[in-house]
């Protein structure tokens, strides 16, 4: 059923306009772009109440909508409004300003399963951030064939069109296709007036108006008021725009009481029967407000809040011009009247957009401070941090808390550079109490999963933790109740562990992460989730991959109880996942949960734990490869760099090529590893052996991957020296250090040599050693495309299930993705691989050397 969205009834039927629209359903995109007053609106509700066979979701988008939270929200509510199957699709949207790719991914999935012919109008395109424009470009590109995106906008602004036109002969809708011809201008004159309309006044009327929608419909408001007179002489004498012209004819046709409550109402964005008398102090009876929409003054009823109405654009804001003229500073108090009743109902966000608008600055702050936390809770960060920010700078810095809210949302929206700025300002200030004081250095805290440098946010976050255990006594102020002691001791406990895992240090980061999961606000669960995953990043990295997959595990299993999937800390949890998968030498099978990562971590700009996740794949990728996770604008925190850098290294040595210019560590690293092997690998058997002598020994906190690569370097050297015995001490103990982790990674980084000595070890392989020779004696190198289209790696890790008996389902809790998300990429498996059925595809897969065995899925 289409959405019940009615048109005025002195509406024209278009029938030309709707044969186009018909022709655009065909293609994933229309769009009709064209001044405000045009008629896109009355155009697309006939158009869809023509069409009964079609599922129509219609969201008409509002500032409001400029918080993407909002926005994905209402989008998926109007959709599951359209069609049940999509009922269930309630993604995360991106805090920076975007849908995302997880948002977009579970829409098109949505979609696909619905099974009927869906068409999503979204009208007024033109209010939402050019961030939201390019996301319904994506969606538009990415729609499956049952499904069809109608954009209306006043202008065209980063919509991407272009390939629309070249590949689906894109339907577009312009002003001079919405204009009236002189029948039209006759027909809608006469509905508006009640009487027939001579051709001449019609014509005269369409050429002043230039056949535009509003103009024609005010021309006839003023021939209904003045009937007998002679409008085309008005309209030749007049020199005013004809909006303006018009709008003062219509407003001027009424009596003096409802004209003033016009002007009165129309202050108020929508309105309710309840505010009418107390912005008109006027009796004007119940039902005003359905009397002006029946006589066609520019008020329409909203199909999404029953009851409500709200006056078009440009009429409203003709009406507020002429308040403002007539009656200097009556706006502002009438906004705070708006702001008053809306409070007393609980609408907290409309009472604050009205003290914005009437520049009541410091009531409004006082409300975002004492009674913003409904709006925070439901998601809307971003509505806050424009509230705050609209606020002149310095009437906000008189207020600490707010200023101190503004700098948290104006971070969790992904500008933390920014923000850590406002919260050292606020740190230094004299007048700041110890309290505030350490709410600024806790969240400055935070943003090490941001930006760099680790050290810094080390420093504050433990100057936070300090400030909080001294004084047990501290007040601290109720802010958004983000504030919470046990809350925020826990952020600052986390963020210490954090700094120290970016720098490299991990058992100092997993001693501060403990702590926090020991206190009482590590029970809360999003920051346990957060917490949990970042102890098995660090277990990653040292080489405990049982830990770190348990503990990754743990978090996850939390996140789906809890409905939190979706949520961004689950990020860390994935990213892990990805490291434990090469680490094992298994790159591909963590490739979904390297995806899930990179979306958490983008969700918000978390631009340091994004390092990880580019880390985590360029680890496993061939040396000729192209990454798809791209380096975000920040530095490398020390534990990815030192990382990349051996990478390096070990890129050059595979090429043949001579050891490129770095600095060289005095301590053991995965550079120093490289170091050892490049020398050998070169025949520079004594410069490997010196290298080996400088280092220092292993210390008894030695991670397990420094283990194991001290054993293979030293084992590759003696048995480069002559010394077999010697060489195969060292192999078989890294051997058993390495197994019980499933530790394959240094041993492919060695690469053949190292695999070719494991193989010629004494004694009967185990599986183990088996795996180890196999994978660390493969060629590096990518797979020759087999496929026009090749199969990304993600849905490589996909389609490594389908010869097991795993359902879809089944599929997707093992890494914990939604099924939408599983059966997206199956449907994409299918279509490259032109196959109808999951048998089709695994026989299909195996002629093209696409299955991996299956004793490489993870089975964590």
């Amino acid at each position: 059923m289409p959405d019940h969205r009615l048109a005025p009834v002195h509406a024209v039927d278009r029938p030309a306009l709707f044969e186009l629209l018909d022709v655009g359903v065909r293609g994933p995109l229309t769009v009709i772009i064209a001044p405000a007053g045009s008629g896109k609106t009355v155009l697309l509700s006939q158009w869809t109440a023509s069409r009964p066979d079609l599922a129509v979701a219609w969201f008409h988008a509002t500032r409001a909508d400029r918080d993407v939270t909002h926005f994905a929200r209402r989008l998926a509510t109007d959709l599951a409004a359209a069609h049940p199957a999509i009922a269930e699709v309630q993604p995360a949207a991106e805090a920076t300003g975007g849908l995302g790719e997880s948002y977009l991914e579970a829409l098109v999935g949505a979609l696909a399963e619905a099974g009927v012919e869906i068409v999503i109008v979204i009208d007024d395109v033109h209010v939402l951030l050019p961030e939201l424009v390019d996301d319904l470009s994506n969606l538009a590109d990415r729609l499956p064939p049952n499904a069809h995106l109608v954009l209306a906008s006043r202008s065209d602004t980063g919509m991407r069109l272009t390939h629309h036109r070249l590949q689906h002969a894109l339907v577009e809708i312009r002003q001079h296709q919405l204009t009236f011809a002189d029948d039209e201008t006759e027909d809608l004159l006469g509905r508006l007036t009640g009487s027939a309309v001579d051709l001449r006044t019609a014509a005269t009327v369409r050429q002043h108006t230039d056949g535009w929608a509003a103009g024609v419909q005010l021309a006839g408001l003023t021939l209904r008021s003045r009937p007998g007179e002679d409008l085309v002489a008005s309209l030749a004498e007049s020199d005013r725009l004809i909006v303006d012209y018009l709008g003062e004819e219509v407003l001027d046709a009424q009596s003096p009481e409802r004209r003033e409550a016009l002007l009165r109402l129309s202050v108020a964005d929508e309105l309710h029967p309840d505010l009418v008398p107390i912005l008109t102090e006027a009796d004007l009876g119940v039902d005003l407000l359905g009397r002006l929409e029946r006589e066609s003054m520019f008020l329409s009823a909203l199909p999404e809040k029953p009851g409500w109405f709200s006056f078009h654009a440009l009429f409203r804001k003709l009406m507020r011009m002429r308040l403002r003229a007539e009656h200097p500073g009556l706006e502002r108090t009438l906004l705070v009247r708006v702001a008053d009743w809306s409070r007393s109902r609980g609408d907290t966000a409309t009472a604050v957009e009205a003290l914005l608008r009437a520049q009541a600055w410091d009531d409004a702050m006082e409300l975002i401070v004492t009674s913003g936390r409904e709006v925070f809770e439901r998601g809307y960060v971003a509505t806050v941090a424009r509230w705050l920010g609209t606020v002149p700078d310095d009437i906000r810095r008189t207020s600490v808390d707010a200023e101190i809210i503004y700098a948290i949302t104006y971070g969790m929206t992904g500008r933390a550079r920014e923000a850590a700025e406002f919260l050292r300002s606020v740190a230094a200030r004299p007048d700041v109490d110890p309290g505030r004081r350490a709410v600024a250095m806790a969240w400055l805290g935070v943003t090490v999963q941001f930006n760099p440098p680790a050290e810094t946010a080390y420093e504050e976050a433990a100057s936070a933790v300090a400030l909080l255990l001294a004084d047990p006594d501290l007040t601290l102020p109720d802010l958004l109740q983000l504030n919470r002691r046990d809350l925020l001791l826990a952020v600052s406990l986390v963020a210490a562990g954090r700094a120290q895992l970016f720098l490299g240090n991990l058992d100092e980061s997993q001693k501060w992460i403990e702590r926090m999961l020991n206190s009482a606000g590590g029970q809360y669960t999003p920051y346990r989730i957060h917490a949990l995953g970042s102890l098995a990043v660090a277990d990653a990295f040292s080489g405990r991959l049982v830990r770190a997959a348990t503990r990754a595990d743990e978090a996850l299993r939390l996140a789906e109880e809890s409905a939190l999937l979706d949520h961004p800390a689950t990020g860390d949890a994935h990213i892990a996942l990805a490291l434990v998968a090469v680490r094992r030498g298994r790159p591909g099978s963590g490739a979904l949960s390297l995806r899930e990562g990179v979306l958490r971590a983008s969700w918000n700009a978390r631009l340091q734990l994004l390092w990880l996740a580019v880390l985590a794949e360029r680890l496993g990728l061939p040396p000729d490869a192209e990454p798809e996770v791209a380096d975000p604008v920040t530095e490398a925190p020390p534990i990815v760099q030192v990382e990349l850098d051996a990478l390096r290294l070990r890129h050059a040595r595979l090429a043949g090529q001579p050891e490129p210019a770095h600095d060289s560590p005095t301590a053991w690293s995965p550079v120093a590893f490289e170091e050892i092997v490049g020398r050998l690998t070169r025949g520079d058997v004594s410069g490997a052996g010196r290298r080996l002598d400088e280092l220092p020994p292993a210390g008894p906190s030695a991670s397990i991957v420094e283990r194991v690569e001290r054993d293979v370097a030293r084992g590759w050297f003696l048995a480069a020296a002559g010394d077999r015995p010697g060489s195969e001490l060292h192999l078989a103990r890294a051997l058993a250090v390495a197994e019980p982790e499933g530790l394959i990674d240094v041993f492919v980084r060695a690469g053949r040599p190292v695999a070719g000595l494991i193989e010629a070890l004494p004694g009967p392989p185990d599986a183990f050693r088996r795996e180890v020779v196999r994978l660390a004696g493969l060629v590096v190198s990518t797979r020759p495309d087999a496929l026009p289209d090749p199969l990304t790696r993600r849905e490589l890790a996909i389609l490594a299930y389908l010869p097991t008996r795993l359902s879809n389902a089944e599929i997707a809790a093992r890494g914990y993705v939604s099924l939408n998300t599983v059966k997206t990429h199956i449907a994409r498996i299918y279509r490259k691989l032109d196959v109808q059925s999951r048998a089709a595809a695994v026989d299909r897969a195996a002629e093209l050397g696409l299955l991996e065995p299956l004793d490489l899925v993870d089975e964590r």
